[in-house]
């Protein structure tokens, strides 16, 4: 077969490729260049990578945050103080919680539930005697578990770019002395609270009480036979708790009542963060269902949420009267210290028993006749 030429400086010969000198160095002459800029290209993006690496290293990570452990002296302001969110079940406490949360200085995660445990490790007789022997009073052991509260809650807001957590979990009524020997008084409490008989009704249709529950009240429901008389049992027991503590310190403590939450929601939280040392934030009720999420312990019921809503509010009125009735006189010495009205239609002067809820929050409790006085003070 004949040569035949396959352009300038190629040639094909007996079915095999050859390069001609006169192609190659051209070649060379092409591509060593491009090589070479290549080349420095490449060590410029290398370079650049390090040094990204380095200064990265140099600074603190956004990702993982230094532990926002805070040293508390007697002149540290409210502001900066830790604030927990004390209920019952089936309270509203899930949507009270994404709203704190929808606040740009709060951030409120799903419960917690770890703080309770160490108030339980408390109650081994012999680890008590093992911290003793070691010089530690119940006292001292106490402001030790400080640091690990505000190390896991204060990471987790930094992780959110926020100053300051809010803790919600149900149960804290019965370790509310417990958290202020750990916090030494220097901390704020937002009593939740809603209506005893719709309470009790949604009580009854979401929660079912066993004696392996971990919360020892709901435990009692079932103890007490379960129903709607249980879970009566379990709302008075958790709101006398809190009810006492609360005037005990008033200074430190601020009542939030489920009805005025979603009936006045913007006058309530504004009230509320006000004595948080807050200010509140527009739209923050609203901005609130856009930030659900569906990792941790909560109500999962607020996924079928999507706005602040009174519709739970007022189920128990398709109940019989008898049962009515009979429930209200149950929870009644409590409910009546709360500002609930009777559903039974008695007098104002027959249902109600001061001091009322607005006695709490700091404020002095609003003047009263001389005659009232005398009544009160029985």
């Amino acid at each position: 077969m004949d040569d035949f030429s396959l352009g300038p400086g190629l040639a094909r010969s007996s079915g095999a490729r050859a390069l001609s000198p006169a192609f190659t160095n051209g070649a060379s002459r092409v591509v060593a260049p491009n090589l070479a800029m290549l080349s420095a290209r490449f060590d410029r993006i290398i370079a650049g990578f390090n040094n990204r690496i380095n200064r990265l290293l140099a600074k603190p990570s956004k990702l993982v945050p230094e532990p926002a452990i805070r040293k508390y002296s007697d002149d540290t302001p409210r502001s900066l103080w830790p604030v927990f969110v004390v209920s019952g079940a089936r309270t509203g406490s899930t949507l009270l919680r994404y709203i704190l949360d929808a606040h740009e200085n709060l951030a409120c995660p799903p419960e917690s539930k770890f703080i309770a445990a160490l108030w339980d490790s408390l109650d081994h007789r012999e680890i008590l005697d093992a911290l003793y022997s070691l010089g530690l009073s119940t006292e001292e052991v106490c402001r030790r578990m400080r640091p690990l509260i505000e190390g896991i809650l204060g990471d987790y807001a930094a992780r959110k770019n926020k100053p300051r957590w809010v803790d919600k979990t149900p149960g804290y009524d019965r370790i509310l002395p417990f958290l202020d020997k750990v916090f030494e008084e220097k901390v704020l409490y937002i009593f939740l609270i809603r209506h005893p008989l719709d309470c009790i009704s949604s009580l009854e249709d979401f929660i079912y009480p066993t004696t392996h529950s971990a919360n020892p009240d709901i435990r009692a429901v079932r103890m007490d036979g379960g129903g709607r008389y249980g879970w009566a049992k379990y709302w008075t027991a958790i709101y006398e708790r809190s009810y006492v503590f609360a005037r005990m310190h008033p200074d430190r403590s601020h009542i939030v009542r489920y009805e005025d939450l979603v009936t006045s929601t913007q006058p309530t939280l504004v009230k509320m963060l006000d004595f948080l040392g807050e200010s509140y934030s527009p739209g923050m009720e609203r901005k609130a269902f856009r930030n659900l999420r569906w990792n941790g312990y909560q109500d999962s019921k607020i996924f079928n949420t999507w706005r602040v809503h009174r519709r739970s509010v007022g189920k128990w009125k398709t109940w019989p009267r008898p049962e009515v009735e009979a429930l209200w006189e149950l929870t009644q010495p409590v409910a009546l210290k709360f500002g609930y009205e009777s559903p039974l239609g008695e007098p104002p002067g027959q249902q109600r028993v001061p001091p009322a809820a607005d006695a709490i929050s700091g404020s002095p409790p609003p003047a009263q006749p001389a005659s009232a006085k005398c009544e009160n003070s029985e």
